[in-house]
């Protein structure tokens, strides 16, 4: 009976400090969540921005076709 009461004991403490461990764990990732919010390099440009296509041709790459 009493090692019943001991690892039941032990069960709670276990579950304890995970649930504590788990809290802080979520309430730091908000906290960098909100800290990256306000970042400016994150933010999507203010100006107008155009998509730049380049094709390589395929010997300049080096590659043959035995390596794709």
């Amino acid at each position: 009976m009493i090692k019943w009461v001991t690892f039941c004991l032990e069960a709670v403490k276990v579950m304890i400090t995970f649930s504590i461990c788990l809290i802080i764990f979520y309430y730091g990732i908000l906290w960098l969540s909100d800290s990256y919010r306000g970042d400016e390099r994150l933010q999507p440009p203010e100006k107008n921005y155009h998509q730049v296509n380049v094709q390589v041709p395929m010997d300049e790459l080096h590659i043959t076709t035995k390596d794709l």
